[in-house]
């Protein structure tokens, strides 16, 4: 790998983990003060709805 693309590798990886930190964040605040059944709770109904939005659109790989 030339210096270039070296220090484009390191720059990506430093930003992937920015952005992973960033989401993570973001996740925490989303279900704060929600107990663990809570929060599987939402995460079914949220796949469901992810199911629901990919059949709509013809992709067909989605939980029912």
């Amino acid at each position: 790998m030339r210096g270039g693309a070296r220090a484009r590798g390191r720059a990506g990886q430093a930003l992937r983990r920015e952005v992973e930190l960033t989401w993570r964040g973001l996740e925490e605040m989303t279900v704060r003060g929600l107990d663990d059944d809570e929060r599987v709770a939402v995460r079914q109904v949220l796949e469901r709805l992810e199911g629901n939005l990919g059949r709509a659109l013809g992709e067909d790989d989605g939980p029912v």
